[in-house]
Parts: structure tokens; sequence; C-alpha cells
């Protein structure tokens, strides 16, 4: 009786295949072998660290509660009176295209609108302010009056 070799999934490979199939397999053993090593460290280390925090925290209550501090009554934190006040101001400009710049570059919603009409609108809007200007003067200026609106806190 004649045995047969056996055949293997291999068996049609050529030799220098096999081998580099070999390698291939071996080398991803030990790149999981060693990232299985690695993660083990890192996570032993990891959880060491969250350890010596926890150690750490609870030392410090436990001086608290030795000098007598609870830290449940401790005093509120943050503002316990918040206001707005509001504070007169005076805008002085040299006439009413300083006042037109002034309104369009700080003037926030306003400005924008400002900025955005079209050259006719905005020569209209200039012409009314310039009109109202008169009862402002004073000296070589003008001087209008305005309110800032500033929140306090304590």
């Amino acid at each position: 009786m004649t045995t047969e070799p056996r055949r293997t999934a291999l068996s049609g490979l050529t030799v220098r295949t096999r081998i580099a199939v070999s390698v291939a397999v071996l080398t991803g053993l030990a790149l999981a072998g060693a990232g299985l090593v690695v993660y083990a460290l890192e996570s032993a280390r990891i959880e060491r660290g969250v350890s010596e925090q926890v150690q750490q925290e609870l030392a410090e209550f436990a001086t608290l509660r030795d000098e007598g501090i609870d830290p449940d009554a401790r005093p509120v934190r943050g503002f316990t009176d918040v206001r707005t006040e509001e504070i007169p101001v005076r805008f002085s400009v040299p006439d009413a295209d300083g006042y037109m710049s002034l309104i369009a570059d700080t003037a926030g919603p306003v400005a924008l609108a400002l900025r955005l009409l079209p050259a006719p609108e905005w020569a209209a809007v200039k012409a009314d302010v310039a009109s109202a200007f008169p009862q402002f003067a004073v000296a070589d200026r003008f001087e209008l009056p305005g309110l800032a609106l500033c929140a306090v806190a304590s």
C-alpha cells in the first residue's frame, strides 16, 4: 500500500511564497504580542496614576476634616449682586461726517445697517444728522449726549 503525500493548503505554493507567508504570520503575531505588552504596561501606569490622585484627594479631605473645615460649608462663589447701571457719556466729534464715521465703526447692528446703505440713502441719513447738529455745538466741536449701559457685579 502506497501512501500519497499529504496535501495542505500551502502545498500549491512555492517555497519562497510559503516562507514569505510564514514570516508575515510570525511578524503579525510578534506585533500583536508587543501591542498586548504595551497595552498592559500603559493600563497599569494609568491605573496607578488614577489611584495616586484618588489617594491624594482623600488625604486632602482628611486634612480638611482634621482642621475642622467642612468642604460643604464653604462660602458661595460667584457674584451675589448683579445689576446694570446707566452712565452718561458725551461723544465729541468735529462734524456730522465724524459722527457718522464713529457710529459706522462702533454702533453694532446700527453700524452694520449704515454700512450696507446705498450711497443716496447714506447721504440722506447724513443730511438728517447734520440738520440736528447745531443744538450740540460747543466751541469748534459738537458734543452729543449718550448713555453707556454697564454691568456691575460684586
